[in-house]
């Protein structure tokens, strides 16, 4: 689905969402595929509770008799006094409190859905003093934290072999410390981070490291960063409607998150957005102005969106940042191939061939930008020797193609 810049208010609101508040009854939405979502977030619900909020929902601020909900839920089977309170019982145990919401009795007849009185009193877990991600990954045996600080290191470094032992170490840490939330954020962002950088991830492993975020939903503490991971991974699976979802979840819930607003910049981008891309991955920047994948991400939304000097910009602030990362190096060489084609940049690409970087679109990036200033027979040497890759990889090569 594509989203143009001027319906970007509509965004911000998760799918289905009719009302302006996001507390109470205004932050449930009954979804027409039956399930019921919290702000975004579907909530896992028994599928008879799920079928009595849904119903409670449509049909509020009226009462549902017994009789409604023995003919639309219960159908054929028998439904006694007792079983629908128990479903009811089991429900308002259910129901996380964040929701704001309450179910009553009305006496002999059935139940309405009604706000708890301190709906609107709830606290946002975007006040919270601190960084939360990093509160969650201390929550643990020293070993696994550094563990974790060690994963999270190599994923940085963005390369095929660092990203595999990251994700090796991380397997084995949640072998040992199964319950390690931070953890288990740490390996979906291991595998959305393989497949940014143009590296092949089997769908199954994305969709099971969805499931295991899925299962930690009813934890309210980490709502705020379970919905900004899992829309990545959604992104990463081309999910791209689910995904917009939870990315609006996530902004309302998350606003000072770092990831949140990043995640949103791909999203968009991914989806053909740039200019509203650019503003958000802007915004990430901002809030990690030393983040060398944010500026390299920015960099490309505003080239994207034609401002070329802001993306020229943060292509050098990157490198100033980090003056030994060849991917940078790289990048800053295209855009400059880009916007201002010359020999010069040409040879300062042979200078850097000889270097090995690990990203998957080094030689992609070296062949543009020698068919782009002057030298194509460097650019079809480097595309011939990509016969033997993958065709995900070789695909890169199409925009040097094209020139």
């Amino acid at each position: 689905m594509t989203v143009s810049p001027s319906n970007l208010d509509e965004i911000m609101t998760p799918a289905g969402a009719a009302l302006e508040s996001d507390t109470g009854l205004n932050a449930l939405v009954a979804e027409p595929n039956g399930t019921v979502s919290l702000r975004g977030m579907p909530l896992l619900l028994a599928p008879k509770e799920q079928s009595v909020l849904h119903l409670l929902l449509r049909s509020w601020p009226q009462a549902v008799s017994k009789d409604d909900f023995a003919d639309q839920i219960w159908h054929t089977q028998n439904m006694s006094d007792a079983s629908l309170a128990r479903c009811v019982a089991k429900l308002r145990q259910r129901i996380p409190a964040r929701a704001g919401i309450t179910i009553h009795a009305v006496y002999g007849w059935g139940y309405r859905l009604a706000e708890a009185p301190c709906a609107q009193a709830s606290t946002s877990a975007s006040e919270s003093v601190g960084h939360p991600r990093l509160m969650l990954a201390a929550m643990a045996a020293p070993r696994h934290v550094e563990a974790l600080v060690q994963a999270n290191q190599w994923i940085q470094q963005r390369t095929a072999s660092s990203l595999w032992r990251a994700q090796n170490l991380l397997r084995t840490l949640l072998t040992e410390a199964p319950t390690y939330a931070a953890a288990q954020l740490a390996y979906a962002k291991c595998l959305c981070t393989t497949v940014t950088c143009g590296f092949s991830v089997p769908r199954v492993q994305l969709q099971a490291s969805l499931a295991q975020l899925q299962q930690l939903t009813q934890r309210e503490d980490l709502l705020p960063f379970l919905q900004a991971d899992m829309a990545h991974l959604l992104d990463c699976l081309w999910h791209f409607d689910e995904a917009r979802a939870l990315h609006a979840a996530a902004l309302r819930t998350n606003p000072n998150d770092v990831e949140t607003h990043g995640y949103w910049g791909w999203h968009l981008l991914a989806t053909g957005q740039p200019a509203a891309a650019a503003q958000a991955l802007q915004q990430a920047a901002r809030m990690n102005p030393v983040s060398l994948d944010l500026h390299l991400l920015a960099s490309r939304a505003f080239n994207a969106a034609g401002d070329h000097a802001t993306s020229l910009a943060y292509c050098c602030q990157a490198t100033e940042l980090h003056p030994d990362n060849m991917t940078a190096q790289l990048l800053l060489l295209a855009t400059r191939a880009y916007i201002q084609p010359a020999p010069v940049w040409a040879e300062a690409a042979r200078a850097l061939q000889s270097a090995s970087t690990g990203w998957a679109f080094a030689d992609s990036t070296l062949a543009y930008v020698f068919a782009r200033c002057g030298d194509p027979l460097a650019a079809h040497e480097l595309i011939a020797a990509s016969r033997g890759q993958p065709a995900s990889e070789r695909i890169n090569f199409l925009a040097t193609l094209h020139l």
